[in-house]
């Protein structure tokens, strides 16, 4: 208990603690000018992004509303919904997409069963 009440520590005290508040404004006088600058920075393109009129989706991504209609696009079908192909010469060209992926399950399957198959050979 003697060595805390003695001329010592009272010096290694003093000096840790005037070591830290060097420490401390050190880094506070190298990374406050980047910061100020960092902060400048995103005000300026706020401000800059209001004046264009954007439209503030998320809160970092800003979309100028010249574009915003991308972000709801009208999807218009060349031919009407009610529309089928009858005609035999069109119909050629016409593959019917689940016989396609029923194919490609079944040949997918069978590579995967004989994978499973070789492990226990």
């Amino acid at each position: 208990m003697e060595f805390f009440k003695s001329t010592g520590f009272k010096m290694y005290l003093m000096i840790v603690t005037a070591a830290a508040v060097v420490a401390f404004v050190v880094t506070a006088a190298i990374l406050l000018p980047g910061y100020l600058r960092y902060q400048r920075s995103l005000k300026s393109v706020e401000n800059s992004a209001e004046e264009e009129g954007s439209l503030d989706i998320t809160g970092e991504l800003l979309i100028p509303e010249k574009y915003t209609e991308l972000l709801d696009p009208k999807w218009k079908s060349f031919y009407a919904l009610n529309y089928h192909i009858n005609d035999p010469e069109s119909s050629q060209y016409w593959v019917d997409p689940s016989a396609m992926m029923l194919k490609y399950l079944k040949e997918k399957n069978t590579a995967l069963m004989h994978d499973i198959l070789k492990k226990y050979e």
